[in-house]
């Protein structure tokens, strides 16, 4: 069992992949939000005009 949790829990020992988690849960956050606002807002098109 412990074999499997050190799979999981080994590769946060190194500092990258820590910021990593981080600023991938912040933008996983940050991007439905602003989603929400720009269709909100009525900007869908220029949102999908920038995505292209």
């Amino acid at each position: 069992m412990t074999d499997i949790l050190d799979v999981f829990i080994k590769p946060f020992e190194y500092s990258f992949m820590v910021r990593a988690l981080v600023v991938s849960v912040c933008v996983g956050v940050m991007c439905p939000l602003l989603g929400v606002y720009v269709v909100n807002r009525g900007l869908g098109f220029m949102g999908d005009a920038m995505a292209h």
